[in-house]
């Protein structure tokens, strides 16, 4: 069977895909990389927006067989591509350290970014269908490398290459959130692969966050519940999430185009909005479904984030070349009992109103109060989510000369509090929301989130 057979096994509605095929990686070669060329050692500013996220996110990417291309050269290609990224990306191979003052920053020192290089003797074929979510898939992934909690220890950027017995491959990012948000880290990617297929970069990235710093003085005009004041929380809980414990499943929840534009239709059938987006229609079905799966009372509150790239909403807009993070949380919420028992288009209106929220102002103080207050993301219970849509950031264009990927996405979940929207690549127009949830609640949510119908009526 190819990789083209398997990944076109249909098992979105089988209850039993958290079955999976192991598959097993030798690691071959671990590296500490510098840029190629000299690079300006300086310390650069990290924003208020860049400190609510100093964490590793992982990300890898899936290439089938080229029948045109073998890759008996990939790792060296890309392990020349990775050293020449580095010159323009030089402060990604640098670290975060505290200043004097106890203030997170980035060291451009040349302390290194890691490049790793394994195999596996099974086929992407022998995995199966890669929406269903593998703990394999850690192996795809650079282990962490430091000493847990010391920032100064760990890299900032790590990237595995990993050949398949059948040619195909993937390559997997680890990068810490703090160093870029979703444009930035595609502006990244890009250039990797116009590097590797033997291109000249046109583009160059702009780490220079000063456009983001608060206020002087510091004047936030708006209250934000979209955060949590640092010192209102115990420190075990602002310096470390746990982890997911074995009784949690996880699963990629498929939406079809169809599907989409019905809940569109649905929404705005009652004439209670002028207008509705893709985006609005998806995440209210998704917070009905799952304030419903997770059994509310009707007077409690359900809540979500959303989160919103500002970019184009404050003034001047961000560059496009700007490396680093544009994105704050939009916070939504209503009493259960309403979200249940008014129909979708309540849902939408409201998170209509707290997206229209993030402007220029809205921007401005939310820094302001975060200089004052510090923070985390308000995510108050396991019953509250944060919703990241990735679906419009292009992965599935990225080609280091061997074609376009297969598959992207995260390797594994991260939280039961945090909701991945991506594009699903065997579903033109489709979308998978990756969901993290205890084995009863998922098969409850499953089933109101496939009822489409139910976005129509009221009620429980």
């Amino acid at each position: 069977m190819t990789y083209a057979d398997a990944i076109e096994v249909d098992e979105r509605h089988n209850e039993n895909d958290n079955c999976y095929n192991p598959f097993t990686v030798q690691v071959h070669d671990v590296k500490v990389l510098n840029p190629i060329e000299p690079t300006e050692k300086a310390t650069l500013y990290l924003s208020n927006i860049d400190l609510l996220l100093v964490q590793p996110i992982d990300t890898f990417f899936v290439y089938a067989p080229n029948e045109e291309r073998d890759t008996e050269s990939l790792f060296a290609v890309l392990e020349e591509a990775f050293l020449k990224l580095l010159v323009p990306y030089h402060f990604m191979a640098g670290r975060i350290e505290e200043s004097e003052e106890g203030r997170l920053q980035l060291k451009c020192n040349r302390a290194g970014a890691g490049f790793v290089t394994a195999s596996s003797p099974q086929t992407l074929a022998d995995i199966g269908d890669l929406r269903v979510m593998n703990p394999d898939f850690r192996k795809l992934m650079p282990a962490p490398k430091g000493v847990q909690g010391v920032m100064n220890d760990e890299f900032l950027l790590r990237v595995q290459v990993t050949r398949f017995r059948c040619g195909g491959f993937t390559v997997g990012f680890r990068m810490n959130h703090a160093m870029c948000d979703g444009v930035s880290t595609t502006l990244l990617f890009r250039s990797f692969c116009a590097l590797a297929r033997g291109e000249a970069l046109t583009t160059f990235p702009d780490p220079d966050r000063t456009i983001l710093a608060p206020r002087e003085p510091p004047t936030p005009e708006f209250p934000h519940s979209e955060c949590f004041k640092l010192s209102e929380l115990p420190s075990v809980i602002a310096h470390k999430t746990p982890a997911l414990g074995p009784e949690y499943t996880t699963k990629h929840i498929p939406l079809s185009q169809i599907e989409i534009e019905t809940l569109k239709a649905i929404t705005m059938a009652d004439g209670n909005i002028t207008k509705c987006s893709s985006f609005e229609a998806v995440i209210a079905h998704f917070w009905r479904s799952r304030t419903r799966c997770l059994d509310f009372a009707p007077e409690e509150i359900s809540n979500i984030l959303i989160a919103v790239d500002f970019r184009t909403r404050i003034q001047p807009p961000i560059p496009p070349t700007f490396c680093g993070n544009s994105i704050i949380s939009a916070h939504v919420s209503a009493p259960a009992g309403e979200i249940l028992q008014e129909p979708l288009s309540f849902c939408v209106d409201k998170i209509q109103q707290a997206v229209a929220r993030i402007n220029e102002r809205y921007v401005r103080s939310a820094i302001d109060w975060l200089q004052i207050h510090k923070g985390l993301p308000a995510v108050r219970t396991t019953k509250d989510c944060l919703v990241s849509a990735w679906w419009k950031i292009p992965f599935y264009e990225h080609d280091y000369g061997w074609g376009k990927p297969v598959h992207s996405g995260p390797p594994f979940p991260g939280t039961s509090e945090y909701v991945l929207i991506v594009t699903d690549p065997a579903e033109d127009g489709g979308l998978l929301l990756l969901v993290t949830l205890l084995p009863h609640e998922m098969v409850k949510f499953n089933k109101y989130f496939k009822d489409i119908s139910s976005g129509s009526n009221s009620g429980t």
